[in-house]
């Protein structure tokens, strides 16, 4: 339960510091704090509202300057703090309430979140990450809209330079790219949960050591609550924390590790500005979100890293899982594409046959083509119920939303086949997309009926409903954060 920091000899954060970790974090207000009560997140909650303190005065003080305009400051009521109870351990109400009671004395308003049904007897650690994210970005999206928010704020959470470190480690050890080997960013999506899309996650503390957080905690005699997994030998973090001393025996020190990791990400950042570069460059066309579409000799041509990345990001958007496959089997399909021999080349004529990757159907002729794989078994998009004046996420490809002056609710499912042949009967203009790429758009049904296939308007805009006001009474918009 609750324990007083220890005193120990790093230095705390001092108030000069919070303009540097926190200022950046203006634009993306209103904030949801992941805050478990352990000494990292329980440290984040403390600081944060440090700053804002330190904020609210020096906005006084500028008030009362003459010729000094009020800027309009965050504020506490644009925080929200949420606690995860996993339902894997007794005292996990009990820490929450304390998480409750420490952020309403900081004047924050708290909730906690708990995950339901059966637990997996294995990958219990990445299951419970999963739904904890899942859970916070319900809450998120829930919490902000009913509170009128004009922004869609961001995910806060506490990851500092200790876990930045592991990470690296950990993910070297799995022999992990680039992107693994670039940690965790300050700023990134959330993952991929269910309800948790597209959300953004800010983290603020990844240049500080765990030990000045502590100090901190110490300097503020605050409490905290203490895991007992983090001294469970079964999981891998704690195993690499043991062996800490030897680590840094050898020159691995944690700051030095933080540091190559934050290089690993600017080069990161730098490949995807070529590889966005290299996309236009290939024509790539995203026709609104049915399939991807780019030119196949060109993308052949192209450097073994540059073709792999940007397959893993299209196979990323259109396959609906939400995260890139797994490094080597994109290898392995990028190296079959480069080997590809066209029509109008030497050597014999030979194309990829259809393949499946990431719930993504790929082929490539002269034309390479990527989009939804519909009919297997775990693959496919689920159907969602959508009321007036509602916006969703649907299988993680596209945000639809109704309008307020609809009539009803609706559902949204993919456009099946047989469906979508009946639809392109009456087609005004010339089709020319995949019929399989077009079966799994969204669309909306009313009592079974079609009402709309949104990404269809170009087509026959019959199929894109109006209001009195001729504004559409239904939107999907296909979610393309990478560009």
């Amino acid at each position: 339960m609750p324990a007083c920091a220890k005193q120990n000899a790093a230095k705390p954060v001092s108030d000069d510091e919070l303009a540097g970790l926190f200022g950046w974090l203006d634009g993306y207000f209103p904030l949801t704090l992941a805050v478990s009560g352990g000494a990292d997140s329980m440290a984040l909650m403390i600081l944060l509202a440090r700053w804002l303190e330190l904020r609210r005065r020096g906005r006084a003080i500028s008030q009362r300057l003459p010729g000094t305009a009020a800027v309009l400051r965050p504020s506490r009521r644009q925080i929200a703090v949420v606690s995860v109870d996993h339902g894997l351990r007794a005292e996990a109400a009990q820490e929450a309430a304390f998480v409750k009671a420490e952020a309403g004395a900081l004047g924050f308003y708290h909730e906690t979140l708990v995950w339901q049904g059966e637990k997996p007897r294995t990958g219990l650690q990445a299951a419970a990450r999963a739904a904890r994210y899942r859970l916070i970005g319900l809450f998120h999206r829930r919490h902000w809209q009913d509170a009128g928010a004009l922004s869609p704020g961001a995910m806060v959470t506490a990851h500092h330079q200790d876990d930045q470190a592991e990470t690296l480690l950990m993910r070297l050890a799995r022999g992990s790219g680039v992107d693994g080997l670039a940690g965790m960013a300050a700023r990134s999506r959330a993952e991929a949960a269910e309800g948790a899309e597209g959300v953004v996650l800010l983290r603020p503390l990844l240049d500080l050591a765990k030990v000045r957080l502590i100090a901190s905690l110490d300097a503020a005699a605050a409490a905290f609550v203490e895991d007992p997994s983090n001294h469970n030998s079964d999981f891998e973090r704690v195993r690499l924390r043991a062996a800490r001393a030897g680590l840094e025996a050898a020159g691995l020190r944690n700051d030095k590790l933080a540091l190559s990791a934050r290089r690993l990400c600017d080069l990161r950042e730098g490949l995807d500005f070529a590889v966005r570069e290299f996309a236009r460059w290939c024509g790539l066309d995203h026709h609104q979100g049915a399939y991807a579409s780019l030119d196949m000799a060109s993308f052949a041509a192209a450097p073994r890293a540059i073709r792999v990345r940007l397959l893993q990001r299209l196979i990323a958007l259109h396959g609906g899982c939400g995260t890139r496959p797994r490094l080597a089997k994109v290898e392995v399909l990028a190296d079959r594409l480069a080997a590809c021999r066209l029509p109008d080349q030497a050597g014999p004529v030979a194309w990829l046959p259809m393949a499946s990757l990431g719930g993504c159907l790929i082929a490539g002729k002269k034309e390479l083509q990527l989009y939804r794989e519909i009919g297997r078994s775990g693959h496919g998009p689920a159907e969602l119920q959508l009321n007036p004046g509602e916006r969703r996420v649907w299988d993680r490809r596209f945000e639809v939303g109704l309008s307020p002056a609809a009539q009803r609710a609706m559902t949204v499912r993919r456009l099946d086949r047989d469906s979508f042949l009946r639809l392109r009967a009456g087609f005004v203009e010339p089709f020319s997309w995949p019929a399989r790429a077009a079966s799994g758009l969204p669309a909306f049904w009313c009592n079974g009926e079609l009402v709309a296939v949104p990404q269809l308007a170009a087509f026959n805009a019959a199929l894109l409903p109006r209001d009195d006001e001729r504004k559409p009474l239904v939107e999907a918009r296909f979610i393309d954060d990478w560009g």
